[in-house]
């Protein structure tokens, strides 16, 4: 079984900028990751999966359902006949929401975010952009890039389905530890997927209980680019009261 591990400390995420505005619920996620994120430009750490609870359609085990929106996003007339290559993270909701950052096609040292979501105030799921920011040479941005057509999303419903069996795992040894239970009631709402080695990438991630109560717990799982589970990575604690029964 994967091993897993303590994290003592955290990484120092970017000052955070305002994310999309208030939306309803199939962009709710979105707008909570680019808060912490820092969404006029990627966060050097990626933000939480969000949502807290699970959507009815799960498409994380679909990837056709991202093929198709990636299609999409490719025949945008700002996009269309350009190479398109991806910037750090690229987040997929179980809901269909999708978030990314392109290197723009008109300015190699800028980058674009798109958001494919429920539109507000006009309902219905659409892409949409925005600027996210600008770097002195396009250089900066290299190391971080990968062409949107090298993304492995074949290992998205894999990194799903060892995610669900990981946390049934942990269900069985958590017993009776109501915190942990609660916690891990859920699957992963999202997976990401990360692109530079500086981010410890590259590879797929969840994040379990991102937004966790009053002495529950949550966690990070690492997935290979084809969507093995690599590691279990137990987040700080360091909001849990001190009075929490916690085991360890």
């Amino acid at each position: 079984m994967t091993g897993l591990r303590r994290v003592m400390t955290t990484r120092a995420p970017r000052a955070a900028q305002p994310g999309p505005g208030a939306q309803p619920m199939a962009s709710a996620a979105v707008a909570l990751a680019c808060l912490l994120a820092a969404c006029d430009r990627p966060a050097a750490a990626p933000p939480p999966a969000a949502p807290v609870h699970a959507a009815e359609r799960d498409h994380l085990h679909r990837p056709a359902y991202f093929r198709e929106r990636l299609a999409e996003l490719a025949a945008r007339p700002e996009l269309q006949g350009h190479p398109l290559r991806l910037h750090r993270f690229a987040y997929f909701y179980a809901d269909g929401t999708v978030l990314l950052w392109l290197q723009s096609p008109d300015d190699p040292a800028a980058l674009l975010r798109y958001t494919y979501a429920d539109g507000y105030p006009a309902s219905g799921m659409r892409w949409e952009v925005v600027a996210a920011g600008h770097e002195a040479s396009p250089t900066v941005l290299e190391p971080d890039l990968l062409d949107l057509d090298a993304l492995p999303l074949e290992g998205l419903p894999v990194a799903a389905a060892a995610a669900d069996a990981q946390l049934r795992r942990m269900r069985a040894e958590a017993g009776a530890d109501a915190a942990s239970q609660d916690a891990l009631a859920t699957g992963p709402d999202s997976l990401y997927y990360v692109i530079g080695q500086a981010d410890g990438g590259p590879g797929w991630r969840a994040d379990i209980n991102p937004i966790p109560m009053r002495c529950e717990r949550t966690w990070r799982f690492h997935f290979a680019p084809d969507g093995a589970l690599r590691e279990v990575e137990a987040m700080p604690d360091l909001a849990r009261p001190a009075d929490c029964d916690a085991a360890r």
